[in-house]
């Protein structure tokens, strides 16, 4: 059960968090180049809640804003290592690739908009990433194994790339042939329910199998003041574990 939404001052309230349908390969919303996000208010912040209880309803382990129809430089992920920890999602706004290892790694990936679909993509090994949080820090951090394909897979989706795109051309043409197909023949998921995206694991980026998690943030509202937000459970599970990233 979710823990109750408090309405903060100087936000509208919600009634909770939603499960959003994610957009199908081929879609033109999927390649567009994502606009910076210019303020963290109240809309940013129901977006990020809602994207999270979407990526953990997949399952996933990541999500970017244009996957749900969102033209934003914004994508949700989650941090955690092992699987008997319990899942914490963070939320990484206008990021930006600061620095990416020489060390190349392999890994199979897959994503949400292209469901049932795993090919190998050979990335940077380890990836630096400055991001803005929800409660408007400006943060730095490192990344490695699965969560280096994670964010640089997540941040390709806010530049209108698909993992897809580092395939060859006969590869790529036939997966676009068969997600058209799927879409025509009404089969496809009408939401995130049974999908996967996985950084060779299943999930977004990858995934194992996980519980429920609260996330805790700070959010700034139209004035900038930092507030802190209420508690809310992560419903959802990432899918069994699977070599590969988001």
């Amino acid at each position: 059960m979710r823990a109750p939404v408090v309405a903060w001052p100087g936000f509208d309230y919600w009634p909770g968090m939603a499960v959003l349908p994610i957009l199908l390969h081929p879609d033109p919303r999927l390649r567009r180049k994502c606009q910076p996000v210019s303020a963290i208010d109240s809309t940013i912040c129901k977006l990020a809640d809602d994207m999270v209880e979407t990526m953990y309803a997949a399952p996933g382990i990541g999500l970017a804003a244009p996957q749900v129809g969102r033209s934003v430089r914004l994508f949700v992920m989650d941090r955690t290592q092992e699987d008997d920890e319990t899942p914490t999602a963070e939320v990484l706004i206008n990021p930006e690739l600061v620095r990416v290892s020489e060390t190349l790694s392999t890994h199979e990936e897959g994503c949400l908009s292209i469901p049932e679909h795993f090919e190998e993509v050979t990335r940077p090994a380890e990836a630096r990433v400055r991001y803005t949080a929800l409660d408007g820090s400006v943060r730095e951090c490192d990344f490695d194994g699965v969560q280096a394909i994670c964010v640089q897979h997540e941040i390709d989706h806010l530049n209108g790339r698909l993992f897809i795109d580092y395939l060859s051309a006969i590869k790529r043409s036939i997966i676009t042939r068969k997600m058209r197909k799927l879409k025509r023949s009404g089969k496809g998921p009408g939401s995130v329910k049974g999908s996967r995206d996985g950084s060779g694991e299943k999930g977004n980026a990858g995934g194992r199998g996980r519980g429920g998690k609260a996330l805790t943030e700070r959010a700034n509202d139209a004035g900038g003041k930092g507030r802190t937000r209420s508690e809310k459970s992560m419903a959802g599970r990432r899918g069994g574990a699977r070599p590969g990233p988001d």
